[in-house]
């Protein structure tokens, strides 16, 4: 599985795990959200992020379309609630 994370999630994760704790939960890959990442079509990934737009943003530029979609299957969590306008915007 591949982690994506955002600038303030990688702060926050790395202050409670080092990376062997992420490491012996199967992530095989951390990653930054804000870079251009290569993709793993045939992995997982999960998202820990900040509930910005931008954020947002850039989860849904890497599953634009099926045939484009940088990982097999998705998992999202944020840091903090989401707005209404932002969710609505994932959704879509």
């Amino acid at each position: 599985m591949v982690l994506v994370l955002d600038v303030r999630t990688t702060r926050v994760i790395s202050a409670a795990l080092s990376m062997f704790d992420i490491m012996e939960k199967r992530i095989t890959l951390v990653e930054p959200l804000e870079k251009n990442r290569q993709p793993f079509k045939e992995m997982e990934a999960l998202y820990i992020i900040s509930s910005t737009a931008e954020a947002i943003s850039r989860i849904l530029l890497d599953f634009k379309n099926e045939a484009d979609a940088k990982y097999a299957f998705v998992h999202i969590y944020f840091l903090e609630p989401v707005k209404f306008t932002l969710s609505f915007k994932c959704s879509q």
